[in-house]
């Protein structure tokens, strides 16, 4: 039961980075003036938040079977990714208050900023 807890926890950090790529892609072509903000942005930071919380909560469930020995490094990476969804729901959230391009600029920037937290967060486990 645990290899498949946590080989879903991998498929959905590779859903995840997917969707972020998308997201960023799609703020910063916003940002430059070529996309208006759309319904489907929205959806968009709201499919990347959700597979964020969902992978916190596979996270925390393999965290709670107690796979492998707990070291330093273990401790810090939930921490690290715990940070990096409440980044992307402050993004989603501050970018729903904003019009135009900052409306793009604050969601992607949300979005690639819990990006990099995830990128730091898995040197902790690899």
């Amino acid at each position: 039961m645990t290899t498949l807890i946590i080989s879903l926890h991998n498929l959905v950090r590779w859903l995840i980075l997917v969707a972020s790529a998308v997201a960023v892609i799609r703020a910063a072509w916003g940002w430059l003036g070529a996309l208006d903000f759309v319904r489907a942005d929205n959806v968009l930071g709201q499919v990347y938040t959700g597979l964020m919380d969902l992978n916190v909560l596979i996270g925390i469930i393999v965290l709670i079977q107690g796979r492998g020995a707990i070291t330093r490094q273990t401790e810090i990476h939930p921490v690290i990714m715990i940070l990096a969804a409440v980044v992307a729901h402050v993004g989603q959230r501050m970018g729903r208050q904003r019009q135009g391009k900052m409306h793009h600029l604050v969601q992607g920037g949300g979005v690639l900023v819990s990006l990099v937290l995830i990128l730091i967060g898995i040197q902790f486990v690899t």
